[in-house]
């Protein structure tokens, strides 16, 4: 049976087909890949599809072959014979690396299986999953996701990449700078890829999520108007509409010239932030420990850990300690940051 719905989206020059094959698992696909910054969905088939991504929410999932290795994922576990992946997560299945046979339309494909118990319904597993897909199928068109945020300078045209786990202060810092006048990418989820020996930044998801608190503190106009629902995935953030509050800062795309690896400073009597440069290396060892399907995906890891390895030579790189100076001074951020992302040190 064909899929209720068939979708075409472009980002980078590569075209992703997602299909759906009943009416849940479309408004499921409508929404998750709304959050993002891809080209308008469109039912015409473009000249050449990169990648497929499949979705069903009725169904047996598949069975996992025995004999496979694996090892654990958030909210699973992956087993593969390292050519076709099978992502067991939160109830709901995934497989990667299945070619069609249709003759009509045969791409590379990304099969999902949405489990049909409470767990895999939640809102928070149906993110994830759909998001592994998405994540494994752009992966396959040489996009490669870095969990990071994304700003641009608007006088020196430098742009950073800000790099860092769950509250090391990446939505805040974003939220500064673009408090500032910076433009922003994105101040979470990034895609980077090769072109013309150079890496290329995108930012990927549209809204940002930050504590609500820390939100109202900066009395920003149309707040109320950007305001969304809480974060699937962090539920303690706010999700907002950066693109509200501040019209015409959105940057498409950058070449990195800096990188801060951000952590927060938990030392109450130490409250001013520092700034280390840190090896060509060392940056290489933290991009990889922040992108872990760089490793766990040999069909792609040479790629992926290659234009890795050109981010940190193409950008230089450092260790910012962020204190409470930038907490309770915005302006400090973009002081602190310029001079960096600037060049001129």
């Amino acid at each position: 049976m064909g899929p209720a719905v068939r979708k075409f989206y472009s980002i980078a020059g590569r075209f992703l087909c997602v299909e759906a094959f009943d009416d849940w698992s479309a408004r499921v696909a409508e929404h998750i890949f709304g959050e993002f910054h891809l080209g308008l969905p469109s039912s015409k088939q473009p000249a050449q599809v990169d990648q497929a991504i499949k979705i069903r929410s009725t169904g047996h999932l598949p069975v996992v072959p025995s004999g496979l290795s694996s090892f654990e994922i958030e909210g699973g576990h992956c087993y593969t014979d390292q050519q076709t992946y099978y992502l067991d997560v939160d109830g709901s299945m995934i497989v990667v690396g299945v070619r069609q046979l249709d003759p009509s339309f045969s791409v590379p494909t990304v099969e999902v299986w949405l489990g049909g118990d409470d767990r895999a319904r939640e809102d928070q597993a149906v993110s994830r999953v759909t998001i592994y897909a998405m994540d494994a199928a752009m992966r396959r068109c040489g996009l490669y996701q870095l969990h990071g945020a994304g700003v641009v300078d608007p006088e020196s045209g430098g742009s950073a990449l800000i790099i860092g786990a769950s509250g090391s202060g990446k939505s805040t810092l974003t939220l500064q700078l673009a408090v500032s006048g910076w433009l922003y990418l994105t101040d979470d989820t990034l895609l980077i890829s090769e072109k013309n020996g150079t890496v290329e930044a995108r930012g990927l998801r549209k809204k940002f999520a930050a504590a609500e608190t820390s939100l109202r503190s900066y009395n920003l106009p149309r707040l109320e108007e950007s305001l969304g629902n809480f974060d699937a995935l962090e539920p303690w953030k706010r999700r907002f509409r950066p693109n509200v509050l501040f019209p015409d800062q959105l940057a498409s795309k950058c070449v990195p010239t800096a990188i801060f690896f951000s952590r927060v400073k938990r030392d109450m009597q130490d409250t001013r932030s520092h700034l280390g440069r840190i090896s060509q290396m060392d940056a290489m060892t933290r991009l990889v420990k922040t992108s872990p399907w760089a490793t766990y995906d040999s069909t792609v890891s040479r790629d992926y850990l290659g234009v890795l390895a050109l981010l940190s030579r193409q950008a230089k790189s450092y260790e910012l300690q962020a204190g409470f100076d930038i907490y309770n001074q915005p302006d400090v951020t973009a002081t602190l940051l310029t001079k960096y992302v600037s060049g001129a040190i």
